[in-house]
């Protein structure tokens, strides 16, 4: 999946010699070939990349005779011998089941083109990096998890026992999951209840010698030095199929400009999760782009570094009854004593010294037979 979807890397050129060095440069050709594929949208790239992994490559590694003795070797599979069925018909089978390898196939290809239409949408490329919680991505590691079973005589799974494998996830029925989960909702009722005089922390012990299952304490103060809180935030009422990058900075900046009091205020980058979707000097092709075509709409957090200041966050909310130039933004800033904080905090274990930088040295070591002197 990284290989097509992911960041590219051109391992190849960090090699500078041994055996493996023309192999390595051929695969990376390969898939460098499958990416302009997926690139341009083209409907061959399924049945070019199961022909590559699962027929192609499988021929080679049969090829190595040495590798297969006293065992047996893979089969690849011809993909013109399979009865694909239509990706429609995958709704209705039941993800506890093992399909059969022409399901998986389907799911393979249908996979690739929900992901193709993520990644490369328009001219813009945007990384896909596998999420257990990302169906697509779910889906296409699942499919080829078990296409590659077979082709070596391994187990099929169902998808359901191939997400629990790939989240690592334990069933939680009546197990302390669930039951933190309970409690969970439980303050979360306090909360839509308005009631926040019963807001608690709660703890679950295992220590015999209490009384009690549940240990209950008062809710810690905020702490205004906290590092991970300097950040002010904005909620964006806007259309994300319209609302652009340029509208972003060109728009919500000098609002938040204005709510800061007047003082200058430049956005340097914006970034959405781990990755970034616009810089100044770096991006700027990105700026005519809308927060759509970027996966940056609905419910997703931009993150504006700024030149001097503390970064804001900008929470999109989808409204698609609003036009191109319509927006509406809510601002939460920071306190002044806050803001202080943030952008000039000194080191806890900071003492005050003379303004002589000499006074800071001192020689530790050092030898008449030699220029070298250990300083600290």
């Amino acid at each position: 999946m990284p290989n097509l979807f992911g960041e590219p890397q051109d391992v190849a050129g960090e090699i500078l010699d041994g055996d493996h060095v023309e192999s390595l440069r051929k695969e990376t050709e390969a898939f460098r070939a499958l990416r302009e594929l997926a690139k341009g949208g083209d409907e061959e790239l399924g049945r070019a990349v199961f022909k590559k992994v699962f027929h192609d490559d499988i021929e080679a590694i049969r090829g190595l005779e040495s590798l297969w003795e006293g065992r047996e070797p893979p089969k690849g599979i011809e993909f013109d011998s399979l009865a694909i069925p239509e990706s429609s018909q995958l709704c209705s089978l039941d993800d506890h089941q093992v399909w059969t390898i022409e399901q998986w196939t389907c799911l393979m290809m249908d996979s690739i083109r929900r992901l193709c239409s993520r990644a490369f949408p328009n001219d813009v490329f945007v990384p896909i990096s596998f999420d257990k919680d990302d169906q697509d991505a779910l889906d296409f590691v699942a499919s080829v998890a078990n296409l590659r079973a077979h082709v070596y005589g391994i187990a099929l799974n169902s998808r359901f026992a191939l997400k629990a494998i790939a989240g690592n996830i334990i069933p939680a029925i009546a197990t302390t999951n669930a039951i933190a989960a309970g409690m969970i909702v439980v303050q979360a009722r306090n909360i839509l209840g308005e009631m926040y005089g019963n807001l608690c922390d709660c703890f679950i012990t295992f220590d015999p010698s209490r009384r009690d299952f549940f240990i209950r304490s008062d809710l810690c103060a905020p702490n205004p030095a906290c590092t991970t809180c300097f950040v002010h935030r904005c909620r964006l009422s806007c259309n994300p199929k319209s609302f652009t990058i340029e509208n972003v900075v060109d728009l919500v900046i000098p609002q938040f400009q204005k709510q800061l009091g007047g003082g200058a205020v430049e956005c340097l980058s914006l970034i959405e999760g781990s990755r970034m979707i616009w810089d100044a000097d770096d991006m700027p092709q990105t700026a005519s782009k809308t927060l759509a075509e970027l996966n940056a709409g609905d419910s997703k957090f931009i993150r504006c570094e700024m030149m001097e200041g503390l970064p804001l966050v900008i929470a999109v909310m989808a409204d698609p009854d609003c036009s191109e130039d319509e927006y509406v933004c809510t601002f939460d800033l920071l306190p002044k004593d806050q803001v202080e904080l943030g952008t000039k905090r000194a080191h806890p274990n900071h003492q005050a010294n003379d303004d002589d930088d000499e006074d800071d040295l001192e020689v530790l070591a050092a030898s008449a037979d030699s220029d070298l002197e250990i300083i600290s």
